[in-house]
This record gives C-alpha cells, structure tokens and sequence, in this order.
C-alpha cells in the first residue's frame, strides 16, 4: 500500500466500534486550514484508530464538503463550522489489525 495515498484519522472508540460493526459508513471533520490542507491530497485507503491499539483500514469513496448537518444550537463540540467534511468508506473492511 502506498503511504501517500493512506489517510490516517484519530476516531473516539464509540465510532471506532460503530465502524467495526458495519453501523457507521462515513465520518465527519470540520472545515478548517488543518483539514483543507490533509484533505487537497487524495487518498485511496483510510486507517483509522483511537487510543487503543486497534486500528481499521477502509477503501474511501469520496471526501466533500456540505453544509453541516446539525441545527447551530445542537452542534456537537467537534463540528462547529457551517461547511464540513464528509469522508465516505466503502464496506467491507478489508484489513483489521491488533498490533501489541
């Protein structure tokens, strides 16, 4: 797998799970320079991990921006901008690795 087309995201166990079990198909990210800089590359695979040693490696579909998805007043803390990132990924997963 080539480096440059790997995308690495720190995700909270929660989603971590949601992913593993198939429930969560995409992840979201605010619109900010960080992003706008990581995301002008393009990718063909996504790992992702939390503080755990687990980590995921998905095929992505798209990444794109739209307009945030939640009212302003209910916005979760991590998504506050009015335009956001929307990552998509491909099921199945086809790599799963514990590393020690």
């Amino acid at each position: 797998m080539n480096e440059k087309k790997l995308l690495t995201l720190r995700i909270k166990k929660i989603y971590f799970n949601k992913i593993l079990s198939g429930e969560k198909i995409c992840e979201y990210r605010e619109k900010k320079l960080f992003y706008d800089r990581i995301f002008r590359k393009e990718y063909e695979y996504m790992k992702l991990h939390y503080q755990g040693k687990e980590k995921i490696i998905v095929k992505l579909k798209q990444i794109k921006v739209i307009k945030n998805i939640y009212k302003k007043e209910e916005r979760p803390k991590h998504l506050m901008t009015d335009e956001i990132y929307k990552i998509e990924f491909k099921e199945p997963f086809f790599y799963i690795e514990k590393y020690i």
